[in-house]
């Protein structure tokens, strides 16, 4: 009798457990599926309250694995009778970023003289994506949120992650392993310069990297789309494709000291092959060639006829 009330109130204890833990995550669901990603504030030297929201992301940061649950907030700014280099002067940051989600520019400036973000001081290949094209014409002061290794969504991983709004962020091109320097993916590297990433920005990892330790949080981010790169320009990047498979998975803008791409020169270099000079051909002298002698018309061999069918006078009707 013992024996059969115990397993019953053990019965009943898992019932419970089971239930309160189904309450719970449907409770988490609703708070993190209604909550807020971003708050509108104005630029009138002051930040109103903004609403913060608790992700359950997996971050890798010096290669130590840990949960974070307060990503930053992420904070608009309403440039209503302003622009956002004038926002970006209030800001207090040196720097002022600006987006450029068709020709996947990142443009950096810095402040003149005056204090107005006028300097363009670098730039940066980028590969944007769909979402990112979504906040064209608004503009974002970024969080502190960074990490030295991202977890992406597909399995990969990212470095030098720097949030700027929600789930966009600066970051290099994906890696296979995480801590793995030469897990680049290398074909999407070669997409940089082109509309390839789900959303986030793309970066080489030097430009990543630049932004990661120089760009403090508050700096404003204006995402605008144009043909024209801007006054940089779009830098060039070296392709992958066609390295060596040893060099194809490290991205060659990567300074740890293990990149083979430093100080790496081919063994064998291959050059096309001279092209010839247009060839024109050398005129020969003019020598006088006898006249041709004329040609005799073949002789006529038919044996003439005797008679003239069609001569009226032998014809003997016409003689009566």
């Amino acid at each position: 009798m013992f024996r059969k009330i115990t397993r019953k109130k053990i019965l009943v204890l898992l019932a419970i457990i089971v239930l309160t833990m189904l309450s719970l995550t449907g409770f988490m669901f609703a708070h993190y599926r209604n909550a807020p990603t971003h708050a509108t504030i104005v630029t009138s030297g002051r930040i109103d309250s903004a609403y913060a929201l608790s992700y359950f992301l997996m971050i890798e940061d010096y290669y130590e694995e840990y949960y974070i649950d307060d990503l930053e907030e992420s904070i608009e700014i309403d440039t209503t009778g302003n622009t956002a280099a004038g926002a970006a002067r209030a800001s207090g940051s040196p720097f002022f970023i600006r987006v450029n989600t068709q020709a996947n520019v990142v443009t950096i400036f810095g402040r003149d003289a005056d204090g107005n973000h006028t300097v363009p001081v670098r730039a940066m290949i980028a590969s944007t994506g769909p979402r990112t094209a979504v906040y064209n014409g608004r503009t974002f002061a970024m969080p502190a949120f960074r990490s030295r290794w991202l977890s992406l969504f597909g399995g990969v991983h990212g470095m030098y992650a720097t949030q700027i709004v929600g789930h966009i962020l600066f970051h290099s091109v994906p890696y296979t392993e995480r801590g793995n320097h030469a897990s680049l993916q290398w074909w999407e590297f070669d997409r940089l310069g082109t509309s390839a990433s789900a959303g986030c920005i793309r970066l080489t990892v030097a430009d990543a990297r630049w932004i990661f330790h120089n760009v403090p949080a508050g700096t404003l981010v204006e995402f605008y789309s144009s043909p024209n790169p801007g006054p940089l320009g779009r830098p060039g990047v070296r392709s992958l494709g066609n390295a060596p498979y040893h060099l194809r998975g490290w991205d060659p803008t990567d300074p740890s000291p293990g990149n083979p791409w430093h100080g790496y020169s081919p063994s064998v270099v291959i050059t096309p092959d001279p092209v010839p000079p247009a060839y024109v051909p050398t005129p020969l002298p003019y020598i006088p060639q006898p006249p041709t002698p004329p040609v005799n018309p073949p002789e006529d061999t038919t044996p003439p006829d005797d008679e003239d069918p069609e001569d009226p006078a032998d014809d003997p009707e016409d003689n009566e």
